[in-house]
């Protein structure tokens, strides 16, 4: 048995390791920009010579605040409508109810995350054209 331990700690830090090591090259090839603009990288906008001479304005806090509130817009969405139908699938059992709640979320967790993703483009696409 002390076999299956070890062996299942080596399986548990692998990807622990992977990220470390995803980490890792990332910062090792982005040092070069780091150390040139510092924490400017994060500002909302950077002072280089090439974006000065094209009037193009750019920088990470944009990006980064932008995820981080797509990120929580989702959460304020999905997460009351999931815990419902949650409650309702398996606590308030409802016979007919329930059965068919049920059988929609395992067919949608059948359903790659991407196909969504795909999916919400495409409706948001259709929102946003001018």
């Amino acid at each position: 048995m002390r076999w299956f331990a070890i062996l299942t700690g080596v399986c548990a830090a692998i990807p622990v390791l992977a990220f470390a090591l995803i980490v890792l090259s990332t910062l090792v090839r982005a040092w070069p920009a780091i150390t040139q603009l510092g924490w400017q990288l994060f500002g909302p906008e950077l002072a280089t010579p090439f974006a000065r001479s094209t009037s193009i304005v750019y920088g990470l806090m944009p990006p980064i605040t932008g995820t981080l509130l797509v990120v929580a817009i989702a959460l304020v969405l999905a997460l009351p409508a999931s815990l419902a139908l949650a409650l309702v699938a398996r606590e308030l059992y409802v016979p007919v109810l329930s059965r068919g709640i049920g059988a929609c979320i395992g067919l949608l967790a059948g359903i790659p995350p991407i196909v969504y993703a795909v999916m919400a483009i495409f409706l948001i696409q259709g929102f946003m054209a001018p």
